[in-house]
């Protein structure tokens, strides 16, 4: 059997390898909070098809696991079934985790895989934050149990949700290959394979979270919490994709546009309070929930729980998004 710092290694080299392609290939970066706020919320001007396409491979990837092989690998949870946080819980995680991410720009993924990689002064505080505040407050629960003893869901509810969330998941994917045989037909040049390109992407970032256990909320919660069982394998998963990134970017950044000829997406620095206060939220709902952006979009077929997430996620970005609409308004006036 292999150990768990061995799949976390795996794991990370594998959200390394998808996070490396999409910047090295086509200058973006892989931010999980920013996917979810373009796909649910309709953000058509944004590469939405590459975005959809990026998010159903990743679902894809855990769905077609679950399927064949169960909810296990190598002898440890590979995706959310622990239940013990009520409606309240999840959603007020969820809206923390929303707010935190769109103030301070970005989740563990767009932070840490790719902010650090890239030398971002604002990734560097983000994760300096949210990291011991997602970790106290997981301790602390863990001993308060202020949002725990949920309502079970009945069997039948479950059962209902998974032929809604497969059915929705085969819908989507048939809205991506339609995309993908449009961009092949329409486009020009390198654009043409761009929708396929990311869906592949969003894979092997899905298989990355599932080998490493970063899907499951157990083993996240495993590694926020401190206590005698401590695990430390997200480090890890962490410093494997960074590590990674951080050869990979810095030599395309020294290349000065990516191999396709595309502008790179570089850190901005200019700094204001959400990048104080965003990752505090983003490190309490983190805490509150054992998921950010990425797991719970992964584990949209197989846990009710976590499409409310996902919702209550998308809830805080849009009340953050409103307090920049309103805050330009008012210096235009």
């Amino acid at each position: 059997m292999v150990n768990n710092f061995a799949l976390a290694f795996y794991g990370g080299a594998l959200i390394a390898l998808s996070s490396s392609l999409n910047y090295v290939f086509y200058g973006k970066i892989t931010g999980l909070s920013g996917i979810l706020n373009v796909v649910v919320g309709l953000r058509f001007r944004f590469e939405y098809f590459e975005r959809l396409g990026f998010l159903v491979g990743l679902i894809s990837a855990i769905d077609t696991w679950v399927s064949m092989n169960g909810s296990d690998f190598e002898g440890r949870p590979i995706v959310s079934s622990n239940d013990n946080l009520n409606t309240i819980g999840w959603i007020i995680g969820g809206i923390m985790i929303g707010i935190g991410s769109r103030w301070s720009g970005g989740c563990t993924s767009g932070h840490g895989v790719c902010g650090l990689p890239r030398f971002s002064l604002k990734s560097f505080i983000a994760i300096c934050i949210f990291m011991p505040v997602g970790m106290a407050t997981s301790t602390y629960l863990s001993s308060m149990p202020l949002f725990f003893n949920p309502t079970p869901l009945s069997s039948s509810l479950i059962s209902t949700y998974k032929n809604f969330a497969s059915i929705s998941l085969k819908v989507l994917q048939a809205l991506v290959l339609m995309s993908i045989f449009y961009y092949i037909v329409t486009k020009r040049g390198i654009e043409k394979v761009s929708v396929l390109s990311q869906t592949i992407f969003g894979w092997i970032f899905g298989m990355g979270l599932l080998i490493s256990g970063m899907c499951s909320r157990d083993n996240i919660l495993a590694f926020l919490t401190i206590s005698v069982k401590w695990d430390p394998s997200l480090i890890i998963v962490m410093f494997t994709a960074i590590f990674i990134n951080l050869v990979t970017f810095q030599g395309i950044i020294y290349n000065g546009q990516s191999l396709l000829g595309k502008r790179l997406a570089m850190p901005d620095n200019r700094m204001d309070i959400g990048n104080f206060i965003g990752p505090v939220m983003f490190g309490m709902g983190w805490g509150i929930t054992g998921l950010c952006p990425g797991p719970a979009l992964a584990n949209f077929t197989v846990n009710p729980n976590c499409l409310l997430l996902v919702v209550a996620t998308f809830v805080g970005q849009s009340i953050v998004d409103a307090g920049y609409d309103y805050s330009a308004k008012l210096k235009k006036n």
